[in-house]
């Protein structure tokens, strides 16, 4: 573990985290870049990752996987022209959860039991 200005690190099972200085709740850093063509059902997986999709059409990611810990989070670029939208049954997405544009950024972060929040984004 490394202290940088009152925030910890350490390496867990491949993933970089970080903490406060109670090191009491970690969240992953990014830990790996993926890229696709399509959307898809967002997985325990991703979590912690940059996401790029580079579609010509807009695509849908699902959210509908109720075991995600507070915490969560996935950074999403659009690489293509087609738009990125989350989409949830079971959980409320807060913040505007559609991408604004070829080479933007939309984060989804899980902030409660069945909330999400989305930065970055526009409706």
């Amino acid at each position: 573990m490394k202290l940088i200005k009152d925030i910890t690190f350490r390496l867990f099972n491949g993933i970089l985290q970080y903490s406060d200085l109670n090191n009491i709740n970690w969240k992953p850093l990014i830990n790996s870049i993926i890229n696709t063509t399509s959307g898809f059902n967002l997985k325990l997986e991703h979590i912690g990752k940059y996401i790029r999709i580079n579609s010509a059409t807009d695509t849908i990611v699902s959210i509908d996987n109720p075991i995600f810990e507070i915490g969560s989070s996935v950074v999403f670029e659009q690489t293509g022209l087609g738009t990125i939208t989350m989409f949830s049954d079971i959980d409320i997405i807060n913040g505007d959860p559609t991408t604004i544009g070829q080479y933007k950024c939309i984060q989804i972060i899980k902030v409660s039991s069945n909330v999400w929040t989305a930065i970055g984004g526009t409706i």
